[in-house]
């Protein structure tokens, strides 16, 4: 089944092996459905992010960072899976919170607006709370997007 993560040619299988993989909590996968979210297959990512959600939650927390490095891609549909993957691990992904924090000084805007959304939506958690003084502190960035996301992830969060 985990082979069929890597064929390039087939979107619906790189689908398949994903879900199937998440069924099956096949942890010792974990790391090749994390690198989906970064598949040219939008739908290929979102189940991905299904399944890698899917699994219990003290074994996901060996890839957090990895989910962390990447809202920081080039690439706006990547940055949102890895976003949208922290907010969902809940409590696994609390310890991510810090790292996410020191992505609101990224010199991208569109890192930064990510880094505070994420932040924001995870701001109910202790460890998210932690970060409040330096994600309202964005309400100040030059750009609106960051403005933005904040105030769209404290309503969401």
């Amino acid at each position: 089944v985990a082979a069929l993560l890597t064929l390039p040619q087939h979107p619906l299988l790189r689908r398949t092996g994903a879900q199937v993989l998440g069924r099956l909590q096949a942890i010792a996968f974990l790391p090749n459905l994390v690198e989906l979210f970064q598949d040219t297959d939008i739908l290929v990512r979102w189940v991905a992010l299904e399944s890698v959600c899917s699994m219990s939650s003290h074994l996901v927390d060996k890839v957090v960072a990895t989910i962390v490095h990447m809202l920081e891609a080039s690439e706006q549909g990547v940055r949102n899976v890895a976003s949208e993957a922290l907010v969902r691990l809940g409590p696994a992904a609390q310890s991510s919170c810090t790292a996410v924090a020191a992505l609101l000084s990224h010199p991208s805007k569109e890192v930064r607006a990510c880094a505070a959304l994420t932040l924001a939506r995870q701001s109910a958690g202790e460890a998210g709370a932690k970060h409040l003084s330096e994600l309202l502190s964005c309400l100040a960035d030059p750009h609106p997007s960051v403005r933005w996301a904040v105030v769209k992830g404290i309503m969401e969060g």
